[in-house]
């Protein structure tokens, strides 16, 4: 298919395609954003797109996977964040005290543990962790640092695992 019907095509879908992400999330911000991505891809994609197959069902399929992914990254990166600021401490008739029966961290004082705990970490474990903390896939940082999907799984595991460690947690 030409690339300006294409266009053309896709112009044509942007309606849909906003309600179809309405769908898929309340917040105006994220539809906007979906609607963008999906017509970045699409443009990128272009030469993959028959002109016989449905577009708007291709267009809800990029749309779906891109959302899902979002949704999964995002995730991740919620659970990452917990394990590193997670703090120790706990609330006992009112007052924040520390498990291990010493005087509770300060939120500066916290920051700066973990902060001390991250820069402690190789720079070859520190790299990875850091683009993977920022939302990146495997498959990107990957190709950034020019090592195979395995090595970098395994560095963000051990850069997980290390700042554990580091910071008291098990």
């Amino acid at each position: 298919m030409e690339q300006e019907a294409f266009r053309q095509l896709l112009v044509e879908q942007q309606q849909q395609l906003k309600t179809f992400a309405a769908s898929l999330t309340r917040d105006a911000v994220e539809i906007a954003d979906l609607c963008q991505e999906t017509n970045f891809r699409a443009l990128q994609n272009a030469d993959k797109f028959e002109a016989s197959t449905n577009i708007e069902g291709w267009l809800q399929t990029l749309m779906r996977h891109i959302f899902y992914n979002d949704f999964r990254r995002n995730r991740r990166l919620q659970q990452i964040k917990q394990q590193i600021s997670g703090s120790p401490n706990v609330w006992v008739n009112g007052a924040q005290t520390d498990n291990s029966g010493q005087q509770p961290l300060t939120e500066l004082e916290e920051k700066q543990t973990v902060q001390s705990a991250f820069h402690a970490l190789p720079a070859k474990l520190r790299i990875p962790f850091v683009l993977y903390f920022h939302g990146h896939a495997y498959r990107d940082i990957s190709r950034l640092i020019r090592k195979p999907m395995g090595t970098v799984k395994s560095r963000i595991f051990k850069a997980k695992r290390q700042l554990s460690k580091l910071l008291g947690r098990k």
